[in-house]
């Protein structure tokens, strides 16, 4: 059987992260198979994200609003009979965390806490975490949405 910390120091040089090994000590977590080392690796990754601040972006919102601000869309507003309640149709831009890349990360957290492998006590932490999370919506995850993050965060 290969130990615990050999396989997570491993995995530090698989994913470029070396000197990032000492993030976790894995000699003194009581868990000692994979799925609750990489629960426990997502935790602290986690905790570290809350503490520096989730990424934000720019995301493109449409309201009924009676106070116009950014771009009013006319022909909407005309379609919905807006105008003769003193309404228009705004499209405006909003700074937000709810990402894909953070709605990737709160799912991902849901999932792995829900899963029957992942010990009682870090299956409450990773809820935690979800609470946390809040303003942050659940997506359904797809092969594509990775492939999005691969192609924005790094290409």
């Amino acid at each position: 059987m290969i130990p615990i910390s050999n396989l997570y120091y491993l995995l530090c040089y698989a994913w470029k992260r070396l000197d990032e090994r000492d993030f976790i000590d894995v000699t003194a977590t009581p868990f000692q198979d994979l799925p609750n080392l990489l629960a426990r690796v997502l935790i602290a990754g986690v905790k570290r994200l809350l503490r520096q601040g989730f990424d934000r972006n720019y995301v493109s919102r449409r309201e009924v609003s009676q106070n116009p601000k950014g771009k009013i869309d006319i022909t909407d507003s005309i379609k919905r009979a807006l105008l003769f309640r003193n309404s228009v149709v705004c499209v405006f831009d909003e700074l937000s965390r709810n990402i894909l890349y953070n709605q990737i990360i709160r799912t991902t957290l849901y999932h792995v806490a829900r899963a029957r492998e992942i010990d009682t006590s870090l299956s409450h932490e990773l809820h935690s975490l979800v609470r946390q999370l809040d303003a942050i919506e659940f997506i359904e995850l797809r092969a594509d949405h990775f492939l999005r993050m691969a192609c924005t965060r790094f290409g």
